[in-house]
């Protein structure tokens, strides 16, 4: 590069980098200060609390937070029986025993396609609530979606005791009994 190219430039770089700096603090405020008032929903990766108000089937649920505002919450990792499935209600009525009209703690990374929290459910701190379900025998571990080592070992344990859905000797995953109901 001449001389004269740099003279020509060299007063274009600090304005670059000036405008870089100010686009960065601008997204920095706008994420951390200016986006949570926009929303009602909580960050990301953040746990949220609520009152477990009712139960829709062994793998889904909803929450009152602060006394206010519904979410609807999807056990990560699991899949139960659906509601007219072999076992469906048994597996609602076990996550009802289970958590309903407790405060629990759900810890989620996204929603799934039905806005839904899709998350992992501790009950007082230390229940993995979706550990204890797939543990009982009243859901499956979702391979597809997850790779939990817990899960599956809880999985496997379960089937090996015949307990809950396990005790039907070949029991129908809920994907598959959906896949039927679709054709």
């Amino acid at each position: 590069m001449n001389l004269y190219m740099k003279r020509r430039t060299a007063h274009i770089k600090p304005i670059v980098y000036k405008i870089l700096f100010l686009a960065a603090v601008l997204f920095l405020i706008y994420d951390r200060w200016v986006k949570p008032y926009l929303s009602d929903t909580p960050p990301l990766h953040s746990p949220v609390t609520g009152k477990v108000v009712q139960i829709a089937d062994g793998d889904t649920f909803s929450i009152l937070i602060d006394g206010k505002r519904m979410e609807r919450v999807r056990l990560q990792g699991i899949d139960a029986p659906e509601h007219y499935q072999a076992f469906g209600n048994r597996s609602r009525q076990a996550l009802g025993r289970l958590i309903y009209g407790k405060q629990v703690k759900v810890y989620f990374k996204k929603r799934d396609q039905y806005e839904r929290l899709l998350g992992t459910v501790f009950l007082d701190d230390t229940l993995n609530v979706n550990l204890e379900m797939v543990r009982r025998g009243m859901a499956w571990h979702f391979k597809r979606f997850s790779s939990d080592r817990r899960l599956a070992r809880a999985e496997e344990e379960a089937r090996r005791q015949h307990l809950g859905l396990w005790r039907d000797p070949h029991p129908l995953p809920p994907w598959e009994w959906r896949d039927k109901r679709r054709e």
